[in-house]
């Protein structure tokens, strides 16, 4: 329960920041990055873990994290060096 309410939460922020980006809000790029750092490090610790469980032949699972986990870290990283660009901080000031 408190795990879930926190994961709302995560994904509350993100909303936010995205709409606020959307917005043109100057808070909105600061809620953003945090959300996609957090998304990041939850991606790579979920990552992890199903490796790390997961029994020998790993063919399958490697194809479907590169295939799943991967666009959402590429995303995430160019959302971030976006909303750090100049171009973004001359519109959010």
């Amino acid at each position: 329960m408190l795990y879930d309410t926190i994961l709302f939460g995560i994904w509350i922020v993100g909303l936010a920041g995205g709409i606020g980006v959307l917005r043109q809000k100057s808070w909105a790029p600061v809620l953003l990055e945090l959300f996609c750092w957090t998304l990041t490090v939850l991606v790579v610790l979920s990552v992890w873990n199903r490796l790390r469980t997961s029994a020998p032949p790993r063919t399958l699972l490697i194809l479907s994290i590169v295939l799943f986990a991967g666009p959402i870290i590429v995303v995430c990283i160019a959302t971030v060096l976006t909303l750090r660009g100049d171009a973004a901080r001359a519109v959010f000031g």
